[in-house]
């Protein structure tokens, strides 16, 4: 009887144990894939728009649009439906990346972003990339929204070989933003 009492105890606290592992791993995965394209990806330029003014950030983060989140639908190589995966070819010639080609498949070379099909209508596809909100601290965030209405802003976004976005910082006519409180904006 005493090896039996001895015997819930290890399955306990193998099981826990193994729960601790498993929801680590998770963690860490998640963690990871999230960094992967900060680690190992591309930098790109990509160019701001202007948001309305009034709705650019919501607590600590600004809320950037890009002009590559408004795809022609001339470019797509079929017919695409809201929230479906998809990917951008990119042509990195000039000073700004072009769209070239909108895709269901992954592809085999070249620029591209992954991203989903927000919004269609027949001129053109709304995408997200998950890139469209960029954390800071509140008066950071204050200062980012002046600097969209004021200044050619453009984000350093790092590309993964499988078209995963992340966002690196927010370039102001060409520098690293200041957005500091005391740069006077």
């Amino acid at each position: 009887m005493k090896s039996n009492k001895t015997a819930r105890p290890r399955w306990l606290v193998t099981g826990i144990f193994l729960t601790i592992v498993l929801q680590t791993g998770v963690l860490a995965v998640e963690y990871l894939s999230s960094v992967a394209p900060l680690w190992f990806g591309k930098p790109v330029m990509l160019p701001t728009e202007p948001y309305d003014p009034r709705s650019l950030f919501r607590g600590n983060y600004v809320r950037l649009n890009y002009s590559i989140s408004r795809v022609p639908t001339d470019i797509a190589d079929g017919k695409f439906k809201d929230g479906q995966k998809v990917y951008l070819t990119l042509n990195m010639d000039g000073q700004q990346p072009v769209p070239v080609k909108l895709s269901a498949t992954k592809p085999g070379e070249g620029t591209f972003i992954g991203g989903r099909i927000r919004f269609v209508s027949s001129e053109y596809y709304r995408l997200d990339y998950g890139i469209e909100a960029f954390f800071l601290p509140k008066e950071k965030a204050l200062a980012a929204e002046r600097k969209l209405t004021s200044d050619k802003v453009s984000a350093q976004v790092y590309l993964s070989s499988d078209g995963k976005a992340a966002l690196n910082a927010l370039y102001c006519n060409g520098e690293p933003c200041d957005l500091s409180e005391e740069s006077g904006d």
